[in-house]
């Protein structure tokens, strides 16, 4: 029929002009949730203790392991001992990116930590 629709009838939105994507999402594009208690719950008890780091796109072009090394430590309830960022190696940007803590208590700090990086949440 003259349905604009993309076979997603349920999905709404045909007065939009969108074609079949919901309605955008208000606010920041990404945002600092907090742990869940089953993210705190599989916090080792032993090292390791590494979290996996994601960034905005828009800031993680040209991070460097320092500088995500001072963001996190502060010397006092957060002490990194290492960040490792993996680079696409075609364009150089932060594939993957690992902080590695001396202690369960730095990398339960550092969950709890709504601290932007460049203006962006971690």
């Amino acid at each position: 029929g003259g349905d604009r629709g993309g076979g997603y009838g349920d999905r709404g939105g045909g007065d939009r002009g969108g074609g079949d994507r919901g309605p955008r999402r208000e606010g920041p594009p990404m945002e600092w949730q907090p742990p869940t208690e089953e993210t705190l719950a599989k916090i080792p008890k032993e090292k390791p203790f590494t979290a996996f780091v994601t960034l905005a796109p828009q800031v993680s072009m040209d991070v460097e392991e320092k500088e995500m090394h001072e963001h996190f430590h502060d010397g006092e309830g957060i002490n990194v001992e290492r960040v490792r960022i993996v680079r696409h190696q075609d364009t150089g940007n932060v594939k993957m990116m690992f902080v590695d803590f001396d202690d369960e208590e730095s990398l339960f700090n550092c969950l709890m930590m709504d601290k932007p990086f460049r203006d962006r949440p971690v």
